[in-house]
């Protein structure tokens, strides 16, 4: 037990140690993208900026995503996740982050550690409600919450107003009452809706 609390520790000093800038959306696209913990160990491990994985979270996700100081863009799809994993809280240098198509059902405060972030993605997950600490988002500038069931944003989201650009609410029955809140509250935010529906959220 006495060992894997250090092995923690030193995946989490190394990573805050780490001097390397943040690579703009651009250069970090052009990044080689691991779909597995095997493939990204073929390279220093500096040099892993993207992971990709899809259906199964491997056993030791918590500790070995904390081995890499520079990762930059995560994806976790379809791995009928409740909750998000702890570890992604400790990946400060995260600008893209996808949970999409998974059964969460709300975002936990200490995603205000993620400062750096610029796109969430959630679609497809079973999300109410918003945490006020969204307000720390500051980079943020995409994001993705089609098919959820929330119908409100807290109003700590009004911090946001000059840098998020996108909001996806698809496929999320809403009235018309519920989308002008919304707007009224991000007015220089785009909204994706769809329909309005006659109910009372």
């Amino acid at each position: 037990m006495k060992a894997r609390i250090f092995l923690f520790f030193i995946m989490i000093t190394s990573s805050l140690c780490s001097t390397a800038q943040l690579l703009d959306a651009t250069t970090l696209s052009h990044q080689t993208l691991f779909l597995s913990f095997e493939q990204a160990d073929t390279v220093d491990n500096t040099q892993v900026y993207r992971l990709k994985f899809k259906r199964k979270l491997p056993v030791n996700f918590e500790e070995k995503i904390l081995s890499y100081p520079n990762l930059q863009e995560l994806t976790l799809q379809s791995m009928r996740l409740k909750e998000f994993p702890k570890a992604i809280f400790l990946l400060t240098k995260i600008t893209y982050l996808d949970l999409s198509n998974n059964k969460l059902y709300k975002i936990p405060p200490q995603i205000a550690n993620l400062t750096n972030i610029e796109k969430l993605i959630l679609n497809r997950n079973y999300i109410i409600e918003l945490p006020k600490e969204m307000k720390y988002l500051t980079a943020l500038t995409y994001l993705d919450l089609w098919s959820n069931l929330i119908v409100e944003f807290p109003d700590e989201m009004k911090a946001l107003e000059e840098t998020l650009k996108v909001v996806d609410l698809r496929v999320i029955n809403m009235n018309d009452e519920r989308k002008i809140m919304l707007q009224g509250l991000l007015p220089k935010t785009k909204f994706l809706f769809s329909p309005s529906c006659n109910c009372k959220n």
